[in-house]
């Protein structure tokens, strides 16, 4: 049995005839990846809305990923999915009232308060970075919420937040992302991203919000190992440097770039 189900949740984009995925979301490969690696069992799924799908169609095949066993379903989206995940958490507890669900990813986490104030079926958010918030999620099977940093949920008819989760300083002791979940005959160029952290608070944006206002770097030597698996196990020719103020330092900049010319 597995510990969790988690369910990216993507766009397919369509060219004429063609479906065109473009580049992975990292976060969540993130999760899975420190998951893995403390020895949980996690089923692992990406949900692709399909504007040509009726909505009904869209929920059934939503709800196939989370008809097994497990009864903790963790789904990660941004703002763009926020409504059908809604619905889609809606369908989930009434067809499976044991599970419990929480939602995760830059969409819900800046609404979080908000989300389970108005909807009483979804138990729980994690706001903001959740590698560590995940694993004591998991640990405690999702039956008790209370004291873990970095969670909104309820509790009855009663709505709680933890106290905020500090952001991760070093960046280097992450697992690298589980690459071996990514489909790569989906996306042909993965993401990577080398740091965490806006110091902008541009009001059309949650970035700085989601990852805290300082930027946190990662090491270019952990980078360069991350690209290495990339290409020698992978066998990817490119990567989508995904982060959100790749040129904020130039000098780390031209550092990594005459790293990559070199290696």
């Amino acid at each position: 049995m597995n510990d969790i189900t988690l369910i990216n949740m993507s766009i397919a984009r369509r060219f004429g005839k063609k479906v065109l995925f473009e580049r992975n979301s990292v976060g969540i490969f993130y999760l899975v990846a420190v998951l893995e690696k403390a020895g949980f069992k996690v089923n692992f799924h990406e949900h692709f809305l399909d504007h040509k799908r009726s909505f009904p169609e869209e929920l059934r095949r939503f709800i196939r990923l989370v008809n097994n066993p497990s009864n903790l379903v963790g789904i990660g989206c941004h703002s763009v999915h926020l409504p059908f995940v809604v619905l889609a958490v809606k369908e989930i507890k009434r067809l499976f009232p044991q599970k419990k669900v929480i939602l995760g990813g830059i969409g819900p986490s800046s609404v979080a308060r908000e989300l389970l104030k108005t909807f009483d079926f979804i138990d729980a958010v994690a706001v903001g970075e959740a590698e560590d918030t995940i694993l004591e999620v998991v640990e405690k099977r999702g039956q008790d919420f209370k004291g873990i940093k970095g969670v909104v949920y309820r509790d009855g008819k009663m709505v709680h937040a933890n106290a905020l989760r500090l952001p991760i300083e070093n960046l280097d002791r992450l697992a690298y992302p589980a690459y071996q979940a990514v489909d790569f005959k989906r996306y042909q160029i993965p993401t990577v991203i080398t740091s965490r952290g806006c110091p902008f608070g541009c009001p059309f944006c949650c970035l700085s919000s989601f990852w805290g206002r300082k930027i946190r770097y990662r090491s270019i030597d952990n980078v360069i190992e991350e690209l290495r698996l990339l290409v020698e196990r992978y066998g990817r020719k490119y990567v989508f440097f995904g982060d959100s103020t790749f040129i904020t330092e130039p000098d780390r900049m031209v550092k990594l770039c005459h790293r990559l010319k070199k290696e």
